[in-house]
């Protein structure tokens, strides 16, 4: 059986809510994708950052998540599952990224351009900050 999904993400310039008719919550992860008619709710957060601490980034998301939002999701009777997506500040990526393109079924050719594409967007984000690095600070 085919089961329709909805999705929300938050943007910067356009914060999204969590779907207040899910759960009401303050929390808002990177992506929500969810199904009203199976009653599932599949949690995206993404985080960049220094890859040699990606176990401590995956902990601690699943910590901020398992306090609140997903407890309350299984109790209002959804079922609910997390991705932690870490992706370094250097362009490698974490085996998070893969897991969350293998529940989706994203084929491998698919899978193979979005992992060189998240790996180049961190690179040039990362190089990016690192060409402002000295504005904002003082000159004695």
């Amino acid at each position: 059986a085919v089961v329709s999904t909805q999705s929300t993400g938050d943007e910067d310039n356009l914060p999204a809510q969590f779907p207040q008719h899910i759960y009401c919550t303050a929390v808002r992860p990177d992506i929500v994708v969810w199904s009203d008619e199976g009653k599932e709710v599949i949690l995206v957060e993404l985080t960049v950052g220094d890859e040699s601490n990606f176990s401590d980034q995956v902990e601690r998301k699943k910590a901020r998540y398992n306090r609140e939002l997903i407890p309350g999701l299984l109790g209002s009777g959804w079922k609910a599952r997390l991705f932690t997506v870490e992706i370094g500040c250097r362009g490698f990526w974490h085996h998070t990224l893969p897991a969350l393109l293998n529940y989706f079924g994203v084929a491998k050719r698919v899978k193979k351009a979005v992992f060189q594409e998240a790996a180049l967007v961190a690179l040039k984000c990362s190089y990016a900050i690192w060409l402002v690095r000295e504005r904002g600070k003082r000159r004695p």
